[in-house]
């Protein structure tokens, strides 16, 4: 027999065109929502720990060690100047490309 609440507690048995309308709904509220623009204070700070960590681990070498050494906060800076640029951009064109599919 066919229960009238079998599909509320079945979400995977729905047609596609309701489940793409859902995810497309759940995508521009992701993209355009209150938290759209997390991405811009997200990155700064994964981006510091990641290379701070990396460059840690290939110097073997403590922390305070590395951050003694002139030769390595003229290469970190540097290069976390140029890594956030890049990391910027690229969200962004990822961003826009995602919004202009939808």
């Amino acid at each position: 027999m066919y229960d009238k609440f079998s599909h509320v507690n079945n979400k995977f048995n729905q047609p596609l065109k309701e489940w793409l309308e859902v995810r497309i709904i759940l995508l521009s509220k992701w993209l355009t929502g209150k938290l759209s623009k997390l991405y811009i204070f997200l990155i700064p700070v994964l981006y510091a720990l990641t290379v701070l960590s990396i460059h840690v681990y290939f110097e073997n070498k403590t922390f305070i060690e590395v951050l003694k050494t002139e030769e390595s906060i003229i290469g970190l800076i540097v290069g976390a100047s140029i890594g956030l640029f890049i990391s910027y951009y690229a969200a962004r064109k990822i961003r826009k490309y995602q919004l202009h599919n939808l």
